[in-house]
């Protein structure tokens, strides 16, 4: 997931994604639509699951990752901010 909201803050080095704007690269935001999706399916379609070894996840874990994950972009815009 992490890589997933990096992704945009990778796409300038000098601007954040809140001066790009997260629609601009329609292909990019497929990608990681796609990217999640097929996330959701390794994690909750039981075949996957034992193919890929992976439990279901719940609204607590979720929570988890999505302030884990972002934490990375917060960290990042933060760093390109002060670049500037």
């Amino acid at each position: 997931m992490s890589q997933l909201f990096h992704v945009f803050e990778c796409r300038s080095e000098r601007q954040s994604i809140f001066n790009i704007g997260i629609f601009t690269n329609i292909y990019l935001v497929w990608a990681v639509l796609t990217s999640f999706i097929m996330l959701l399916i390794v994690i909750y379609i039981p075949m996957f699951q034992v193919i890929f070894k992976t439990k279901a996840l719940n609204l607590w874990h979720w929570v988890i990752v999505i302030i884990c994950s972002g934490l990375i972009s917060i960290i990042s815009s933060t760093i390109n901010y002060k670049r500037r």
